[in-house]
């Protein structure tokens, strides 16, 4: 069997219920062609899934550093592969108290909104080619290798981001929330004391600390959206970008279609007159170049039931006629209507 790469993209990161394990979730691979223009079918998809599971989770970390492939070793394992849409999900156990460094390399990351990608060796039984995409069948998976260059990141950013803020401002919102049920049990003890002044101070104590409370957790909340509305804006420009790429190959795609068919076209008529020119010469009737081209448009205009009947009237005046050489034939029959009757007029004085 035969082996090549693809890649992926880890998508989440959590605690497990076990203490000594860490549940890692990434999208296995899609399919699209990699960047040898090699592509996995999606009647694969059962052979991937099936093959995938308990498969190891592999790194060549050092130094707080990922790598790729050469010197990986395994840290876990596939515990479950699925396909979804039109891709194929895995989580993989990471194996926590024997790679505490890598456990915590990955944890920063998933919290940062940092893009980790992975690469994954498949073995395959046969290929077919399909223009410049070779498709892969009897594809069975060996490992997923964690490396560093996440290969379809941009396709989850957004994503990402989302869930980081989602998080955070959950956080937050419940912050808000308790400082607000202080605030009321505050309340509710000033008016239900005897001892209201005494307690007034104190309230109003508790009270001022919330409100800066607040106020912080709103001004970080603002910051926050300031920073997601620039990195929309920075996605916004590269789509932008990205679309007026697509509509420049559209373009080019579009002028190489007029091409083509344009010089189709030529063909069709250069068959079509080879075909006619020759018609002509099988009963006595050879055209110079010269000819061919003064009469190039005649030919091309008459249906095909037309030529047949003007090449019948042709082939009965031409065995009606007295010859003296075969090197005054092409100029001896008409090779027009027009020309055919002048010609049978003549032939009656």
């Amino acid at each position: 069997m035969k082996s090549t790469y693809f890649s992926g993209t880890l998508k989440a990161y959590a605690s497990n219920q076990n203490p000594l394990q860490t549940i890692v979730e990434f999208v296995l691979t899609d399919f699209r062609p990699n960047k040898n223009k090699q592509r996995i079918p999606k009647s694969e998809s059962d052979n991937i899934v099936s093959s995938a599971l308990n498969m190891p989770l592999k790194i060549d970390f050092d130094d707080n550093t990922i790598k790729g492939h050469a010197f990986s070793v395994p840290i876990g394992t596939l515990s479950e592969v699925w396909a979804q849409e039109d891709v194929i999900m895995a989580r993989s156990v990471l194996w926590k108290e024997e790679f505490p460094a890598i456990d915590e390399y990955l944890k920063k990351a998933s919290v940062e909104g940092k893009m980790i990608g992975t690469s994954w060796e498949i073995f395959y039984d046969r290929s077919e080619q399909h223009d410049e995409i070779t498709d892969l069948y009897g594809c069975i998976v060996q490992a997923t290798t964690i490396v560093d260059n996440p290969a379809y990141g941009d396709r989850t950013k957004i994503l990402s981001i989302a869930e980081t803020l989602k998080e955070k401002y959950m956080d937050e919102l419940e912050a808000i929330r308790a400082a607000l049920s202080n605030l009321l049990v505050v309340i509710d003890t000033l008016y239900a004391e005897h001892y209201r002044k005494e307690l007034e101070h104190t309230a109003i104590e508790d009270a001022t600390l919330a409100l800066e409370k607040l106020k912080t957790l709103f001004k970080e909340t603002a910051q926050e959206r300031e920073q997601t509305r620039s990195a929309l804006d920075i996605l916004q420009q590269e789509k932008m970008t990205l679309e007026d790429k697509l509509s420049l190959a559209e373009q080019a795609r579009n002028a190489l279609e007029a091409e083509k068919a344009e010089a189709s076209r030529m063909q069709a008529e250069q068959e079509l007159l080879e075909k006619r020119f020759n018609s002509l010469a099988e009963i006595g009737i050879v055209l110079s170049e010269e000819q061919r081209l003064q009469r190039k448009q005649r030919y091309l205009a008459l249906s095909e039931e037309s030529f047949l009947e003007q090449l019948d009237d042709l082939r009965t005046f031409s065995r009606s006629v007295i010859i003296e050489t075969p090197d005054t034939l092409a100029t001896s029959l008409p090779t027009s209507p027009k020309e055919l009757a002048q010609a049978i007029k003549n032939s009656h004085k």
